[in-house]
Order: C-alpha cells, then sequence, then structure tokens
C-alpha cells in the first residue's frame, strides 16, 4: 500500500487523498489509472475506496498493485515494510511450490522481473522450458532434466529461505548463471566466521558492521565488516535512505552499533553487486 502515485489521467503524481477527492467530484473516472512513480517498478496501481464518502484522514485510502501478480519490485522507493513482504511471501511461495516438483528457482536481477511482464506469465513460461544438469553425487554423471519453475529477485526472499526450515539449504535448487546451480549453503557466507572467500563468486555475504559517513564524501555510505579485514562496501547517501531497507539503518549511522548486513554480489578487489545499484543488493537487521 502507498499513499501517491502517477495518475494517467491528469498526468502527474498526486496523493491518495487528493485523487480520491477528485473521484468523489467525478473529475476522475477510473480507479485503476494509476502507476507507480518509481520508473522502475511502475507497476498498475488501484484507488481504495473509490467514489465513496468516507471520514477524513482513513487509513483505508491507499494505492495497492493492481493485480497480486504484478507487485512493486524489490527495493522501490515508494513501497514500505508490507509491500517488501508481500514480494518475499510470494516469492517464497512459489519457490516452495517449484522445489517440490523438483524444479529449479531461478535468481533474477530486478530490472529483468519488473512490469514489462508479469511473474506469473514468466512462472508460465519457464515451467514448460527444460534444464539438463549432470550431478556425480545425484546421477553418477547421467545426466536429469529439471523444470525452472519459478523467479526470486528480492534478497528479503533468499534470506527468508535460508533460515526456513523448511527449506532444505543442502539442496541443489538455485540456479545463478546459465550453467550453474547451486544450494542456499553455498549461496551464503558468513563473513564473521570465513577464513576465505572464493573470488567472483556471485553469492549472499553477511555479518556485523558498522554504517558510517564517507569522510572523503558526505554524500557516501561506507558499510564496514567488523569481523572480516574484507573491502568495506561504499553507497550513496541519498539513494539508500530512500529504500524501505536504508531507512533501517539511517538511525544508527555514525554511532558504534553493530548491525547484521546482507550483500548480494560478488568480490574480486572491491565489491560488486548483483543488480546495477548497491542499495538492491542490501539488507540490513538489528
Amino acid at each position: 500500500m502507498v499513499k501517491r502515485a502517477f495518475s494517467i489521467e491528469l498526468d502527474e503524481t498526486v496523493t491518495v487523498e487528493y485523487a480520491h477527492a477528485m473521484s468523489l467530484k467525478g473529475k476522475l473516472k477510473n480507479s485503476r489509472k494509476f502507476k507507480c512513480t518509481d520508473e522502475e517498478c511502475n507497476i498498475n496501481l488501484t484507488c481504495t475506496n473509490w467514489g465513496k464518502v468516507i471520514k477524513k484522514n482513513d487509513k483505508r485510502l491507499y494505492f495497492t498493485p493492481s493485480s497480486l501478480e504484478n507487485l512493486h519490485i524489490s527495493g522501490c522507493y515508494e513501497s514500505g515494510a508490507r509491500e517488501e513482504k508481500q514480494r518475499s511471501t510470494y516469492e517464497k511461495g512459489s519457490a516452495k511450490s517449484t522445489i517440490q516438483k523438483n524444479g529449479l528457482v531461478m535468481l533474477k536481477k530486478i530490472s529483468e522481473n519488473n512490469n514489462k511482464a508479469n511473474d506469473k506469465e514468466i512462472e508460465n513460461k519457464l515451467s514448460v522450458e527444460n534444464f539438463t544438469i549432470s550431478s556425480n553425487k545425484e546421477s553418477r554423471n547421467n545426466k536429469i532434466s529439471k523444470s525452472e519453475g519459478s523467479n526470486v529477485t528480492s534478497i528479503l526472499t533468499l534470506i527468508e529461505m535460508y533460515y526456513d526450515s523448511s527449506f532444505d539449504n543442502s539442496k541443489r535448487f538455485l540456479k545463478v548463471a546459465t550453467d550453474k546451480i547451486l544450494n542456499l549453503e553455498k549461496f551464503f557466507t558468513n563473513l564473521d566466521t570465513a577464513l576465505e572467500i572464493e573470488k567472483n563468486q556471485l553469492g549472499i555475504f553477511y555479518g556485523k558492521a558498522r554504517v558510517v559517513t564517507f569522510e572523503k564524501n558526505k554524500d557516501m555510505i561506507v558499510i564496514k565488516f567488523c569481523n572480516s579485514s574484507l573491502p568495506s562496501i561504499y553507497t550513496n547517501k541519498k539513494t539508500l535512505f530512500k529504500s524501505y531497507y536504508g531507512k533501517v539503518v539511517k538511525k544508527y549511522v555514525d554511532t558504534p552499533t553493530e548491525i547484521n548486513v546482507y550483500f548480494r554480489g560478488s568480490l574480486d578487489v572491491k565489491w560488486h553487486s548483483y543488480n546495477k545499484k548497491f542499495y538492491k543488493d542490501l539488507y540490513f537487521s538489528i
């Protein structure tokens, strides 16, 4: 649920209160003629309680996704905890169903799974495709075929799967590249205990860290790992704080507080995010 959206009829961004008022006056005709203002998200939205007289400042006024199969992208500027959880719940449920059918879960960049095609269309397309892998352990070099049945874009989805005992972290089901399928044990690395990590290996890396302002550029944030000598992560302060994940750590910047940081990407001499923007591959918890 978000409180503002782009009105297709007015060709401008409006608050939900304004949109509702215009619906009562008949100046806006269609409750579904709205889009998310985040250009990367841009999903279709619907205004609730359209044309109904309700109490002033009623919390039931909001813009909601027009389709449950086309939710806000992970990291959308407009979305908050509710939307992030909704996205994670949807992806996690789809992943569980796919794994139960001995299928593969596709790791997708956020830009690959936005409003250009909804999740259900992608799922239907992938479910009829086959991917052949060889596994010495499972089939003694015999090829086995697996269907690709669902996508995961949200870092929160992967974290919740990792800590969910109903998922087998030792089972290989996460397709991270054309020729690479990993289990969650391999995909996650605890930097507080790891003696070394594989360079240029895509995964989720996590550990205790402090978040501080970069001395040489006050517009940048530095994420310094507390128990590792690995390089710090640098990201734009303003951009980070606009995202739901970034808002969680805002009050801890430049304090001694150690927080849990999860980062999706890879490392050579520095960190590289999986998506184009670092903030879409960061997650924080206290």
